[in-house]
């Protein structure tokens, strides 16, 4: 077998792989892991063949959870009523505190 058949082979083995693989919806990690592929040998031969092909692949990201939103604290003392947000700053309540104490 010439070296140029030998090239073609790898080409049509990898595509075949990297074809499986997208219609996996396994990652690259685990999807190399089960077929015990080196994954620096998967990603190089993906970016070759799609260089080859002239193709632009586009991922999609998942989008990150939105933060809860959380509900504000309300304290009461005496006729005063503090209300406490996330992101308060621990020090300037205590001082609060210390000041409403002394009325």
């Amino acid at each position: 077998m010439s070296k140029c058949e030998d090239k073609k082979n790898l080409a049509e083995y990898w595509g075949k792989e990297i074809s499986e693989w997208k219609a996996s919806s396994l990652t690259v990690v685990e999807y190399c892991r089960r077929k015990n592929i080196g994954r620096h040998q998967f990603f190089y031969w993906k970016r070759k063949l799609s260089r080859k092909s002239g193709s632009v692949e586009f991922i999609e990201v998942p989008r990150l959870r939105p933060s809860p939103v959380l509900t504000p604290i309300s304290l009461k003392t005496g006729c005063f009523t503090v209300e406490i947000k996330s992101g308060f700053n621990p020090a300037d309540l205590k001082q609060v505190l210390r000041v409403l104490a002394e009325l």
